[in-house]
């Protein structure tokens, strides 16, 4: 995965499209109009995004962090990515879209996914869930930006899947080098509590294998002013380590950071 993390900030176009479902993915719910946003209401309510930041722990030197954290990219990046790779929320087109999508309407249409990835082809439930013919509307296009990220949530099913770095051939054929999911009840009933910690249960499309895009700002949220839960944000750059909900880290052993320099030269 890209050490850049998750580029958040984003007014999601929560968009649907629809045909009948997989054969492996039962049908447990009626078609009905599912235009409605996964932020209001909000589907993650009672999940740790929603828990209040007063009950959470706080690390020792939580403060030390924090005002370290918009210092880092002026110390460790190469010049060249310093306006582009911060720590900040995303205002730009580094969000991750999210494309719900119901396979119980008739009308829904499908795009077929493969990998040839070692994150994805050793890990039998992320072939069996992720990969072959998924439900997708033609118009989907990933995040802009290196990650090339979307996430696809069926109503009809629940089922949650996320992509890294998605790429559709000229065939129509999607390819992606990383994924993750989770199996929700149908229409995310019950999210917060079915799945407390938004983990994904195999796999991730971000390093922290995390239900990531919950943690945007909808359109309605943005409307209203009033957002109710954690955001998501860019670390432009970590040490090695990471803390729950996150599953796991990408960044390096201080001993093993170092900076080249422009002639080569260490």
């Amino acid at each position: 995965m890209t050490p850049n993390k998750t580029l958040i900030f984003a007014l999601l176009a929560l968009s649907a499209c629809s045909k009948h479902s997989r054969e492996d993915e039962p049908q447990q719910m009626v078609y009905q109009n599912f235009q409605q946003s996964l932020f209001e209401p909000y589907i993650a309510q009672g999940s740790i995004f929603t828990r209040e930041v007063k009950n959470m722990p706080l690390a020792t030197n939580s403060a030390a962090i924090a005002a370290y954290m918009p210092k880092m990219p002026a110390e460790y990046l190469p010049e060249r990515f310093k306006k582009t790779v911060l720590t900040t929320l995303s205002t730009t087109s580094y969000n991750i879209p999210i494309y719900v999508v119901d396979s119980n309407n008739p009308s829904q249409e499908y795009a077929n996914f493969e990998s040839k990835d070692n994150r994805v082809i050793y890990k039998k439930d992320l072939v069996q869930y992720t990969t072959g013919r998924i439900p997708l509307p033609k118009y989907a296009q990933p995040a802009g930006g290196g990650d090339k990220s979307f996430a696809v949530y069926d109503r009809a099913t629940g089922m949650m899947r996320e992509y890294f770095h998605v790429v559709k051939d000229e065939k129509g054929t999607w390819h992606f080098s990383a994924s993750g999911y989770f199996k929700a009840k149908p229409n995310f009933k019950d999210l917060g509590k079915d799945n407390f910690a938004m983990q994904h249960t195999t796999g991730g499309s971000a390093v922290v294998c995390m239900l990531n895009p919950l943690s945007q700002i909808g359109i309605e949220e943005a409307r209203k002013g009033e957002i109710k839960h954690a955001l998501s944000f860019t670390i432009a750059n970590a040490g090695k380590g990471f803390s729950y909900p996150a599953k796991q880290g990408d960044g390096p052993q201080q001993t093993l950071m170092l900076r080249w320099k422009d002639n080569g030269s260490v």
